[in-house]
């Protein structure tokens, strides 16, 4: 296994590479990778991102309740092992809660996405994202009142395209959030033009290219590229340190510094 990974690293001269399900393998083993990247890459100059996938949850309001989580994907992260995780407890905590379904407010939001700078390792660089090949689309979650999010199957009912720009709201909302927090922040493939589906398979539909976007889409697709424009050429938003500024249940001001 490490022997194919230096080797993908090196043959299609990769910037990182995300470990999958980390937990279900023997300790040892995202060290022993880190090391001997470190020691055939990194001793050159070469830094490689290793981001894991520790699957976890939200265990509701109280902090305390999410140590277990925490601790667990904290595990795996440091130095001579992984860079950063995937942040679940992040996502399970705000995604549909604020977003989607809007059950919690800006206040939850802003709390969670607190959590996240002091919980984890010291220097980690964590994922945080709205959207995975593990969940229904965030357009269909966002879709409210259809009812069929969740449907895997043709015999279920699927979800179709949404049709109204509160949707679309939603999912900008998610992205702009996303796009301005800290981080190495996962975009899922079409989320970027609102691809709807339902739970997997549903959600991995081909990428659909701009000649078949509507104007909703396309609409959205040039804002969340702003933002990605926007992050990438600002030191702050790609390194800075997130500060609120003002809290409230429906409005949330923060900045993102650096020094």
């Amino acid at each position: 296994f490490i022997e194919d990974a230096l080797w993908w690293l090196e043959e299609f001269d990769l910037d990182g590479a995300r470990i999958d399900a980390v937990k279900h393998v023997d300790d040892l083993a995202a060290s022993n990778l880190a090391t001997r990247i470190n020691e055939r890459f990194e001793t050159v100059g070469t830094d490689y991102y290793l981001k894991g996938e520790t699957a976890m949850g939200w265990s509701g309001d109280n902090l305390a309740d999410n140590q277990f989580q925490y601790d667990t994907i904290n595990r795996y992260i440091g130095e001579d092992s992984l860079d950063g995780q995937a942040d679940f407890v992040l996502y399970h905590a705000v995604v549909d809660n604020v977003f989607t379904q809007e059950s919690r407010n800006y206040q939850h939001l802003d709390y969670w996405t607190n959590r996240s700078q002091d919980q984890y390792v010291p220097g980690a660089v964590m994922v945080p994202y709205v959207g995975s090949h593990d969940v229904p689309r965030l357009a269909s979650r966002s879709d409210r009142g259809t009812g069929d999010a969740y449907n895997q199957w043709q015999e279920q009912g699927l979800p179709g395209q949404p049709g109204t720009d509160d949707t679309y709201d939603r999912v900008l909302q998610a992205y702009g959030w996303l796009l301005t927090t800290p981080g190495a922040p996962m975009l899922y493939y079409g989320d970027e033009y609102g691809e709807y589906g339902g739970a997997d398979p549903d959600n991995r539909h081909m990428y659909r290219d701009s000649t078949n976007w509507n104007d909703r889409e396309s609409a959205l697709f040039e804002k969340i590229s702003a933002l990605g424009r926007l992050r990438s050429e600002s030191l702050a938003l790609k390194q800075g340190v997130y500060s609120t500024r003002y809290s409230s249940p429906d409005l949330l001001i923060y900045d993102m510094s650096h020094e």
